[in-house]
């Protein structure tokens, strides 16, 4: 299951890389119409679409409901689900290109989880390993019979997605800096790359009227649930402009060392049965594009949540899109479709080599 969503998520990677070209002539007034219509017709409220060029922000905006009841659309805080996974992973990168953590060193010198303490394996489990999804847990142990956390694999032996291994980092980084996580991704990321309106937990004076929600495949609003604590694989809050600002950092490799952010475009492993996908640290890596292009790619899908990020560091573009509605990947798929004249032939290599 976990290669499937992960080969599912490589292949829409390689659709937007070809929007992503035609960026400019994107966000004209006969694709906005579309686009709306296309949420009305799955259900879906609200879409944001981010687009950089030449390293640079050239547009941000909010589609559907969204644009029209908050008057400040560029503000409407999304929740990404899984797009807070390369947010933790720029924050840990940040400390060890300052010589404040190591990537390479046992997590157990600063934390180890009550459930795998009698496991001698918790002593091989390094960051490097949570975040090019090597760990070697499920990616909760809610999923396990006993609902406990358990090594399925060696550390650094297999691909296995998992949200447990960044929370286990989120632990150790707590512990070792003393800090909660969430303050340091302020003083770390969110102050240096001007994201003001980001947050790992709501802010207590924080107006929910700013909250694009989450829906459901008939436009059902699910209920409003407070983060009260941080997660460091799923809790972000976000507007468009504030994360297409963390794309811009993330190509320009802002605030991390040269020998890091190679890295970060560098397959760590690569995924089981998917011609040119691997996993680099943190983002899906999609390499052999057309143009000698390579992508660096995101999703995050929880209930009412589809979200994706798309980074091409060849050309200095990228492309954000949040939405609020379950039906958001079709809402991508149907605008894949209607964009691209090679989507099809890349959706057949991808399945073949699926």
């Amino acid at each position: 299951m976990e290669k499937h969503i992960f080969i599912t998520f490589a292949i829409l990677s390689l659709n937007l890389f070809y929007i992503s070209a035609q960026s400019m002539d994107s966000l004209n007034p006969e694709f906005k119409r579309r686009l709306e219509a296309l949420l009305k017709e799955q259900n879906v409220p609200t879409a944001a679409v981010g687009l950089i060029e030449d390293n640079k922000m050239v547009a941000t905006e909010v589609f559907g409901l969204g644009s029209s009841t908050n008057d400040a659309p560029s503000e409407l805080l999304f929740s990404v689900a899984s797009l807070t996974k390369p947010v933790s992973m720029m924050l840990a990168l940040t400390l060890n290109s300052n010589n404040l953590w190591n990537l390479n060193e046992p997590l157990a010198d600063y934390w180890i989880d009550p459930d795998v303490k009698e496991d001698s394996l918790v002593y091989q489990l390094s960051s490097r390993h949570v975040l090019s999804h090597q760990g070697g847990f499920t990616n909760w142990r809610s999923m396990n019979s006993d609902g406990k956390l358990a090594f399925d694999t060696v550390p650094g032996t297999s691909f296995r997605y998992s949200g447990e291994g960044f929370e286990y980092l989120r632990q150790a980084i707590e512990k070792k800096f003393h800090q909660s996580f969430e303050h340091l991704a302020e003083s770390c990321l969110f102050k240096p790359f001007k994201m003001d309106h980001s947050f790992l937990t709501w802010p207590d004076n924080l107006d929910t009227l700013q909250y694009a929600g989450r829906f459901d495949q008939n436009s059902k609003r699910y209920p409003f649930e407070k983060i009260t604590s941080a997660n460091a694989a799923a809790s972000l809050v976000t507007t468009i402009h504030d994360y297409t600002k963390f794309a811009v950092a993330c190509l320009k490799g802002q605030g991390i060392s040269k020998a890091l952010n190679k890295q970060i475009h560098t397959p760590q492993i690569m995924v089981p049965q998917a011609k040119d996908v691997g996993i680099g640290l943190s983002w899906v890596v999609v390499k052999n594009l057309s143009g000698g292009e390579y992508a660096l790619m995101h999703s995050g899908s929880d209930p009412g949540i589809k979200t994706f990020v798309i980074l091409l560091p060849k050309s200095k573009r990228a492309l954000v899109i949040f939405t609020n509605g379950d039906n958001g990947q079709k809402v991508y798929e149907h605008v894949l479709k209607e964009l691209l004249d090679v989507g099809d032939e890349i959706l057949r290599r991808m399945n073949q080599s699926s």
